[in-house]
C-alpha cells in the first residue's frame, strides 16, 4: 500500500476515534488522491461587529481569491502568477504548503511563502489555486483576540 494512503487511513482511524468521544468534530471527506496541505491565514482589518465568521464564510473568501488568481506551473517555476483579490476589509496570505506524495525527499517538506512579500505570494496563489478550488477545503478557525 503506497504510504500516503496509510497515513491518510490513520489519521482517519484517530479523527473517527475522536468524533466517538464527543471531542472535536471532524467532516471526513473522499480524498483527492493527493495529500497536499496548505496554511491560509485571514487576516481582519479590524474586528466586524454584529457579524459571526464561520468556516463558511472563510471558505468562501478563499475560494474567491483563489478564483480570482492567475498564473501556472510550468514544470519549473510559475508563469503569470498574479494574486486574486482580497475581500474588503480582509487580507488572505499562503503561509506555507507541502505535498507529501512527491517522489523526491527533498520536495515533501514545508515551502514557505512571505506574507509580507507581493511575489511570493503571486507565486504561491498562482501555482496552488487550481488545487484550493479542487479540492474539499478544512478551515480552522483560530480566534486571536
Amino acid at each position: 500500500m503506497a504510504e500516503n494512503k496509510r497515513k491518510k487511513r490513520a489519521r482517519d482511524r484517530t479523527r473517527r476515534k475522536l468524533k466517538k468521544k464527543g471531542g472535536r468534530k471532524f467532516v471526513i471527506r473522499p480524498s483527492s488522491g493527493d495529500l497536499v496541505g496548505i496554511q491560509i491565514s485571514t487576516i481582519f482589518d479590524k474586528p466586524i461587529k454584529g457579524a459571526i465568521v464561520t468556516r463558511a464564510l472563510v471558505e468562501e473568501m478563499i475560494l474567491h481569491k483563489a478564483n480570482t488568481s492567475e498564473g501556472y506551473w510550468d514544470g519549473t517555476r510559475v508563469v503569470g502568477a498574479k494574486e486574486g483579490e482580497n475581500p474588503k476589509g480582509v487580507r488572505i496570505v499562503i503561509l506555507r504548503w507541502k505535498n507529501p506524495g512527491r517522489d523526491i525527499a527533498s520536495d515533501r517538506g514545508w515551502r514557505y511563502a512571505d506574507p509580507d512579500s507581493p511575489a511570493d505570494q503571486a507565486d504561491a496563489w498562482g501555482s496552488l489555486r487550481r488545487i484550493i478550488t479542487r479540492a474539499s477545503l478544512s478551515v480552522k478557525l483560530d480566534r486571536h483576540r
